[in-house]
Order: C-alpha cells, then structure tokens, then sequence
C-alpha cells in the first residue's frame, strides 16, 4: 500500500474512533459541559498530527496558523445554525456549511501568515458569536440524560468524524498548507453532534449544545497557537498544544460547573 494512503487510512480509523466515542460521552454530561468535552478530540489535533506527518513539519506548521482563524468561523457556524434552528434542522445546517464555505473561501484568498492575526480574528468572531446566543437568544443549558446507544450507531458516528478526518488529511496534501490548516478545523466534531442531536434531541437542546461548543472552542485556538509556536521541534509543538488545550478545557469546565 502507498505510504500516504497508510497514513490516510489510519486518520480515518484514529479520528472515527475517537470523535464517535467523545460524542457518545458528551451526551451524558449535559450541554453545559458536553460542549466542551465534545471539543476534546477534536478534527485539528488528529489532522495536524498527520498532516505533519505525511507532509512534514513545515506544512503543519503553516497549517496551525489557521486553527485560531478558522475556529472563529466555526462559532459562526455554530450560531448561524441556532439562530435558523427553528425553519428546521435540514435548513439551518445547510444554512450554517453555507455561511462557513463562503466565509472560508474568503479566509483563503487573504494568504493569512500572521498567527496574531488569526487569534484576534477567532476572538472577534467567537466573542461576538456567544454574547449574541447568551443575551441575544438567551439560550440556556439543557440536561440530555443518559441515551443508550447500540453498536450501529457508534458506526455510524466513527464513519462520519473519520471522514471528515481523513479528508482534511487529503486536502492537505492537493492543496498545500492554507487548505490543510482550513480544513483541518473543519466543524467535523460540530456537524456530528448537529446530525445525531438533530434526530434525537430537542431544538433546544440543539441550541444549547451550539452555545457551550463555542466556549469549548477556545481550547482549540489555543492548542493552534501552541503548536504553530512550538512547531519547529514537532514533537513538542504537539505535546505543548495537547498540554495547553487539556489545561483549557479543564478549567472551563470548571468554570461552567460552577456557573448558574
């Protein structure tokens, strides 16, 4: 077998399993922390290990640079599907991959190279994202319960998330670095949890989820940061982000336990 369909048959396998299992686990903690939790595996830490690597670590690094930028437009996406929720959930998440490509494709063509550029672009976009969901919807956390789910099921939520994995692996390598770090944070993780919570919870459950994913999310834009930093040395610019993201999404869920 070709070395790269190696790799890109083993992302498959790592980020469906991992991504279909933290699903499963997020559901039985309620959307106040099942949010952040669901973030834990996310598509740009298992992506940028293999694009890293099957394309080496100047191709991952240039790829990290656009986790922070790109996790900005997730929280748009998050909340431009809660505010459309209510036409439908066909509607909004066409809705939502609408509004993220078109804003991707102009992420794209800006030729992004500055990390700091990046960082302030998530915080505009996901500040503004969950101050317009907390005060303007006024969404609330939701408890989920304790869902039972058989092996199919686990499946079909492993196939969908590696996917999506091994797809960001693939478009790294056709088209370079900007849509290896575009692609790599991917809202994966977010149209699983859209997909299974659509068809099995309520709307504002939905709506719920969207709201604490963003909060989740900045465990991402800082595992970017700390990668795209330490990247030079590969190996500790992955450890360093795993530690720093871990760190993050620990104290948040903290912080939303102990928040009303």
């Amino acid at each position: 077998m070709d070395e790269f369909l190696g790799k890109l048959l083993l992302s498959f396998l790592v980020g469906g399993t991992w991504i279909g299992l933290s699903t499963t686990a997020a559901e039985r903690f309620g959307t106040k922390v099942g949010g952040i939790v669901a973030n834990l595996p996310t598509t740009a830490r298992i992506s940028l290990f293999f694009i890293g690597w099957s394309q080496g670590v100047e191709t991952a690094a240039q790829a990290s640079l656009m986790v922070p930028a790109v996790m900005g437009l997730n929280a748009v996406f998050l909340l431009v599907y809660a505010i459309t929720l209510p036409r439908g959930y066909a509607p909004a998440t066409l809705s939502a991959l609408m509004v993220w490509f078109l804003l991707a494709a102009l992420l794209v063509t800006s030729r992004l190279s500055d990390i700091a550029i990046s960082t302030a672009i998530f915080l505009l976009l996901a500040s503004s994202s969950f101050i317009l969901l907390e005060y303007g919807l006024k969404v609330q956390s939701q408890k989920i319960g304790h869902p039972k789910h058989g092996l199919r099921q686990l499946l079909y939520r492993g196939l969908l998330a590696g996917s999506f994995v091994a797809f960001a692996v693939y478009m790294s390598r056709i088209g370079g670095a900007w849509l290896g770090g575009l692609f790599s944070t991917f809202p994966a993780i977010y149209l699983s949890v859209i997909l299974i919570f659509g068809r099995e919870h309520s709307s504002s459950v939905g709506k719920a989820m969207a709201k604490s994913m963003i909060v989740g999310s900045n465990a991402i834009c800082v595992f970017g940061i700390a990668v795209n930093l330490g990247l030079r040395t590969f190996g500790l610019g992955m450890v360093l982000g795993y530690a720093c993201s871990l760190g993050v999404a620990t104290m948040l869920m903290f912080l939303m336990r102990q928040a009303r």
